[in-house]
């Protein structure tokens, strides 16, 4: 009678220490939860704050080479995607994922060397074949971020020129172009998916052979009296536990190129150190005469804006500026202010070149 009470006592004091463990790991991973959201939501408004003053300090050329789409790609979708990078992927992924599997890896070679070096050599195999499978993951990528600018800049011009497409009645035009291009996001979203698809396949196929050799190596052990069958059983245990890990990481490394990608670009434009001189230059009340003298000016080498330019303008003199689209009108404003450098030539202000 006094072994049982000593037994259920155990029982109960090993039963307690199992609850109050659980409460405590459940209690951490709400913890980390909170903390992880936290720093995804603060990284990506920061990162959205930095994008907003960069957009307002940075040259004038950057409009005219991205268009509404991209600035939009980078406030919107690459802020969200970089936001999950630090506490999403390399936490998450890298350091406890990492940290697991090799805690596993060394546990199943310490176990026994010759079975667990084969699960091991197995999976590093997969993993190599999923790395240079995933590069076409990462080109495909790139087409759907190029896609969803494409996406963005067609539902920026039909909310910003409403008026125009309603009196010009081309509402049908816009929605088949739009249409369009959501087409081919989907099919590359397709090509995508079957990258993925395949890659998961193979993996599996390639260390499915790590269970194999176990089972066959463990059941040759076992029979010749090296290995015990609680061992076994605990090495099949550690292997569903690594395999388990592995395909979690597999399954989210999509996740990671699209956040990679995302920090990348971000990092990229934020880098760019062509910024507007705001404090340089004349107050406008003093200004008495602006003049061009042979300025010619293009923004690429195949459409030439102005060529060989001449005007002079006095102040409280006014004039007029006419012409097609396309004709330099906002060119020569946007000379003046100092938004472009001419190609060549010389622009004025008081007598003084404006450079």
């Amino acid at each position: 009678m006094k072994f049982q009470i000593r037994t259920y006592g155990g029982v109960f004091f090993f039963g307690g220490l199992f609850a109050i463990s659980n409460i405590i790991s459940c209690c951490l991973v709400l913890k980390y939860c909170i903390v992880r959201l936290n720093l995804k939501y603060r990284i990506a408004g920061e990162l959205r704050k930095d994008i907003f003053h960069k957009l307002i300090q940075i040259d004038t050329k950057f409009y005219d080479k991205n268009t509404t789409g991209t600035i939009l790609q980078f406030l919107s979708n690459d802020s969200e995607d970089a936001g999950k990078f630090v506490p999403g992927i390399l936490v998450e992924m890298f350091i406890m994922g990492l940290f697991r599997t090799l805690a596993f890896s060394i546990l199943l070679l310490v176990a026994d060397f010759k079975i667990g070096a084969g699960i091991v050599i197995f999976y590093l195999l997969g993993i190599f074949v999923t790395i240079l499978l995933n590069r076409k993951t990462v080109t495909l990528l790139k087409q759907i971020r190029l896609i969803t600018i494409e996406v963005l800049n067609q539902m920026n011009e039909g909310i910003s020129g409403f008026i125009t497409i309603k009196s010009l009645q081309i509402e049908e035009e816009q929605i088949n172009k739009l249409d369009k291009t959501i087409k081919e996001y989907n099919k590359v979203s397709q090509k995508l998916n079957k990258q993925i698809a395949s890659y998961n396949a193979i993996f599996t196929i390639i260390v499915s052979f790590s269970f194999i050799w176990l089972i066959t190596a463990g059941t040759m052990g076992l029979t010749s009296g090296v290995i015990s069958y609680g061992l076994v059983m605990l090495m099949i245990d550690w292997r569903g536990t690594l395999d388990a890990d592995i395909q979690w990481f597999l399954k989210h490394i999509t996740n990671f190129n699209r956040c990679y990608l995302a920090f990348c670009k971000i990092l990229e434009f934020i880098g760019i150190e062509e910024v507007e001189k705001i404090n340089e230059g004349k107050e406008l009340k003093k200004i008495t005469s602006v003049q061009f003298e042979n300025v010619s000016f293009s923004y690429n080498k195949e459409q030439i804006i102005l060529d060989n330019f001449n005007l002079k303008i006095n102040s409280k003199q006014q004039i007029a500026l006419v012409g097609r689209t396309g004709s330099g009108k906002s060119t020569i404003v946007n000379l003046i202010c100092g938004f472009y450098k001419a190609t060549s030539g010389s622009i004025l202000i008081n007598g003084e070149e404006i450079r």
